[in-house]
């Protein structure tokens, strides 16, 4: 029987995203294993043909990400037995130094459960518009806040994170100048960026991966932010 409570900070992270998982899509606990395992990924990796890519649409690949909600799956299922240390870059200069937090891009939001069970209350979650993120939305209710387009954020943060999102965008470099426009004084972007050209990632942005780290240090310099 489904036992899926969000107010559980017991039960592993993953554990719980499966229950949830489980409940909103009322799918069964293997079918949501199934879509979930990495290994999987090639029936959305399919979505990206070399025609997709090379036409590097950034209409069209938003349009992919928002029709599917594969990224909810995945995410949990691609953090299983990692979940805390992976994100240890991120969690811990906000627990050090507490502030506002904007997740930019933040999937599944597996990365906000670990914020909340750390004791951070103060974040608001953006992703693309879609079945996925009306998951986040069900899954956290308002223990979080929310920006309904990820392409035009609206408030200010202390920190401003975007865990391996950069790298699918078409323009990263713009999307990096606009995070940094929405930064408090003293504040951080915490961000990691893959270099490897596979299924959704997009060349066009990933050669610019010098760049994109380059101008997120200036951006944190100037923001005179500090590291504790």
């Amino acid at each position: 029987m489904n036992s899926f409570d969000r107010d559980n900070y017991e039960i592993p992270i993953v554990e719980k995203f499966i229950l949830g998982l489980q409940e909103y899509f009322n799918l069964s606990r293997k079918e949501v294993i199934k879509r979930g395992n990495v290994l999987d990924s090639l029936i959305f990796d399919n979505l990206f043909t070399p025609e997709v890519l090379d036409r590097n649409n950034p209409e069209e690949i938003s349009q992919i990400y928002k029709d599917t909600p594969f990224f909810a799956f995945r995410n949990p299922i691609y953090y299983a037995n990692r979940e805390i240390d992976a994100f240890s870059p991120f969690w811990k200069p906000i627990v050090s130094k507490p502030g506002s937090v904007l997740d930019h891009g933040g999937g599944a939001g597996v990365f906000i459960e670990v914020l909340l069970r750390k004791g951070v209350n103060n974040i608001t979650y953006t992703d693309l518009p879609g079945e996925m993120v009306d998951f986040v939305k069900w899954f956290f209710e308002d223990k979080i806040k929310y920006e309904d387009d990820p392409d035009n954020i609206s408030g200010y943060y202390s920190y401003i994170t975007s865990n391996s999102v950069l790298e699918h965008l078409p323009d990263p470099i713009k999307v990096v100048k606009m995070l940094g426009k929405h930064l408090n004084p003293n504040g951080q972007i915490i961000a990691s960026m893959a270099r490897d050209i596979h299924g959704q990632h997009l060349k066009k942005a990933i050669v610019r991966y010098d760049e994109v780290i380059g101008l997120i240090s200036i951006i944190n310099q100037e923001s005179k932010y500090v590291q504790t």
